[in-house]
């Protein structure tokens, strides 16, 4: 495994999840979309009803719970055949259909909504979804225009399959799961909303900086709405998610980002005003505690 240079792309996974939140946040600002409506107002008929089959009820499920991952919706990404299913498979091309029937075929709701916490990739697959619906045109368009990525001089960040590379020779980093070299998969599998961006470290620390501080909606209320941390029943191990993001340890201080499957994350710090990135180019599936203790680790160097 050959070491990347900062500036080469790479695919971001659930670092794209503040995107998509930040695009759900600039609807309701445009009045397209409220949050607090419940998912079946913008759900596709097809959506409705695998969700109800499954005993969800898309009616009492409101938008802003699929941002807070406090919806009850079971994660099709931690089933145990879902990975294993896409390393026997890595041409498939995943549909968004595909990835809702999974998490409904695991089990009844995990909890009523608002009343629990529970990290869930297909909720941000909804949440695309519905974005689609809202801005009437592909998520990768709403996201880019929503957020207006050449205001933040985002040159090097792009929606994989879905828009053309922005900059000349894209060559992504290798990334791995295990010792198998998952570059070449087809990367539908984590597209939808939960993944599906390409970036480089320098375009992530600049956007988180202009989101968490506040500088890409039109009203601080928004800002302050995307940092609310719902409280409800949440595991021991679980780590403090907001509308918009996760908080991160950072040495003496903590900061807003997100982690993503394959090793990565992006942290900044109000306190300090300085962004941290790691990009490790192995998943870490079911461990983001490796990653959260490299921040603290790193924070502690950077901020002391």
């Amino acid at each position: 495994m050959r070491p990347a240079a900062a500036e080469r792309p790479f695919r971001i996974a659930s670092v794209t999840k503040p995107f998509v939140a930040a695009a759900a946040f600039r609807l309701q600002e445009q009045r397209k979309l409220w949050l607090h409506q419940p998912i079946e107002t913008w759900l596709t008929g097809d959506s409705r009803r695998v969700l109800q089959s499954g005993g969800y009820e898309p009616d009492r499920i409101s938008v802003l719970q699929l941002l807070s991952h406090t919806s009850g919706l079971r994660d099709h990404a931690k089933s145990d055949g879902y990975l294993a299913a896409v390393m026997r498979n890595p041409e498939k091309a995943w549909r968004r259909s595909d990835q809702v029937d999974i998490a409904v075929s695991l089990g009844p709701p995990l909890f009523e909504p608002g009343d629990g916490f529970e990290y869930s990739d297909t909720g941000y697959v909804l949440l695309g979804e519905i974005i689609e619906q809202a801005a009437e045109e592909r998520l990768c368009l709403a996201v880019r225009n929503l957020i207006k990525f050449s205001q933040w001089g985002l040159g090097a960040t792009w929606w994989e399959l879905e828009e053309d590379a922005p900059i000349e020779n894209p060559e992504l980093a290798s990334q791995y799961i295990g010792r198998t070299d998952a570059s070449g998969y087809n990367p539908s599998f984590d597209i939808h909303g939960g993944g599906g961006l390409v970036s480089t470290m320098p375009d992530l620390c600049t956007f988180f900086r202009a989101l968490f501080a506040g500088d890409v909606f039109e009203s601080q209320s928004t800002l302050s709405a995307g940092l609310l941390i719902p409280r409800v029943d949440r595991q021991p191990d679980s780590h403090l998610h907001s509308n918009l993001g996760m908080v991160i340890p950072m040495g003496h201080h903590w900061g807003w980002g997100h982690l993503g499957f394959w090793g990565c994350g992006v942290a900044w710090s109000p306190a300090t005003d300085l962004s941290i990135g790691v990009r490790t180019h192995q998943s870490q599936p079911r461990n983001p505690k490796i990653l959260m203790e490299l921040f603290e680790q790193l924070g502690r160097q950077v901020f002391c």
